[in-house]
């Protein structure tokens, strides 16, 4: 068994060659245990031009006139988009062992038989998911924003991220959520975005014994009153308003994410390394996002936001 690349979505070419075969052996057994095929997909032919899939995931990204532009538009990789390309490969392995544990925190939820990793180099971004089976790169905002590869976890944590979201969709496909009004949306993309943002977070926000850093602290200081005023605030949204109070709330500068990297905080404490502690906050779904709240919001906080969103608790 081995990972292939596909051009064009055609022809598949082995890429044993570039990766080493002690690190084949290893993948063979984990792929013979794991329920989860991995498959390289290039989103670009020889000639530069995006593939037909490629323009789709991209496709809610651009406005008419530019994702028609984008059908013709030619780039070729850089050597340092080359070089990410190869890093990713080379990642797979330890991505499909972090998978392991993302499966049993998604207790019940089946995951997909074979997940595509489609690489583009132009109109996407760093990581983002198509349908339940498909996660994507772009390798221009690859380097944008990280610059050449390093020895970071980065690629294994970016994949883990978006991984999470497939199983997160395949959830919801077995759940019934609301999203009727703004603050029904934000919560579930709070759920969504802040199960991802946890398998984002890097050593930094650990301290030894698994719980949140010093700066994991300092940041929750910072982003719990803004999380606290703008949920109040959802909650007598109008759809006009509705996206500027929640401007930066999965998106945007990392440290300034105010909902999902606050909820990707608490459930770091949550679990302390154990994704199996994991299991009773997805199976809550968005609803749980409030019940971490009462847990982990400062006494002063957690008064202001049940006071100001009482009405939504008793609809519930």
């Amino acid at each position: 068994m081995f990972f292939t690349v596909y051009q064009n979505l055609k022809k598949p070419i082995a890429i044993c060659s570039r990766i080493a075969w002690a690190a084949l052996l290893s993948l063979y057994f984990s792929l013979s245990v794991s329920a989860t095929q991995l498959e390289i997909v290039k989103g670009f032919n020889e000639q530069g031009l995006p593939s037909n899939l490629w323009l789709q995931a991209v496709r809610t990204r651009h406005s008419n006139q530019s994702w028609l532009e984008l059908h013709q538009s030619k780039k070729l990789m850089t050597k340092t988009e080359q070089l990410w390309f190869e890093a990713i490969e080379q990642q797979l392995v330890a991505f499909n062992k972090a998978t392991s544990g993302i499966h049993i925190s998604f207790d019940g939820i089946t995951p997909p038989q074979k997940v595509n990793i489609l690489i583009g180099n132009q109109g996407g971004n760093d990581g983002f998911t198509l349908g339940l089976d498909t996660i994507c790169f772009d390798l221009a905002d690859w380097v944008r924003a990280y610059g050449h590869p390093d020895k970071s976890t980065r690629i294994v944590r970016v994949l883990s991220h978006e991984y999470s979201h497939l199983l997160t969709k395949l959830w919801l496909k077995e759940h019934q959520v609301k999203m009727e009004t703004p603050l029904d949306r934000a919560l579930w993309y709070l759920f969504y975005e802040g199960l991802g943002t946890y398998r984002s977070l890097s050593e930094k926000w650990f301290a030894a014994d698994k719980t949140p850093s010093k700066l994991a602290q300092k940041t929750l200081a910072e982003l719990t009153p803004i999380f606290v005023e703008q949920l109040i605030k959802l909650r007598s949204a109008t759809e006009e308003n509705e996206n500027q109070l929640t401007r930066n709330m999965t998106s945007g500068s990392f440290r300034k994410q105010w909902g999902s990297l606050t909820v990707g905080i608490w459930l770091a404490n949550e679990s302390k390394g154990d994704d199996a502690k994991l299991t009773q906050w997805i199976n809550s779904g968005p609803e749980g996002i409030l019940i971490l709240a009462k847990k982990y919001l400062p006494q002063a906080h957690k008064e202001k936001l049940m006071a100001g969103l009482k009405n939504h608790q008793s609809e519930e």
